[in-house]
């Protein structure tokens, strides 16, 4: 759920949670656990504050490129604002990796 619902009663959903969304199951389909291991939804909340955007922590067992990292972070910013335009989702340079790449590169 994105922070901005997380801290709200619901009235604060945009397109920017959706964003939200496919970073936080991007994040799990890289690396087979959430972005947050909270334990309950208080928790959740400090968490989801303090490891976001650029405190995003990567797990060093998996490698991913600085291009999949940089999407990570500009998906998963606490401050929808802040956070990656719909535009520059699609047209994130991660993704131009694979338009033609070497498909024999293993590194997302």
């Amino acid at each position: 759920m994105a922070p901005e619902l997380l801290n709200s009663n619901g009235n604060s959903y945009t397109n920017k949670a959706d964003l939200w969304s496919i970073g936080v199951v991007f994040y799990q389909m890289l690396y087979g656990k959430t972005p947050f291991d909270a334990k309950n939804y208080k928790d959740l909340q400090k968490k989801v504050k303090e490891y976001s955007g650029s405190n995003l922590r990567f797990s060093k067992d998996v490698q991913i490129s600085k291009e999949c990292k940089d999407l990570l972070i500009g998906l998963l910013q606490y401050d929808p604002k802040k956070r990656i335009e719909w535009k520059n989702f699609f047209n994130h340079p991660l993704f131009d990796l694979h338009n033609g790449g070497d498909d024999d590169d293993p590194v997302i």
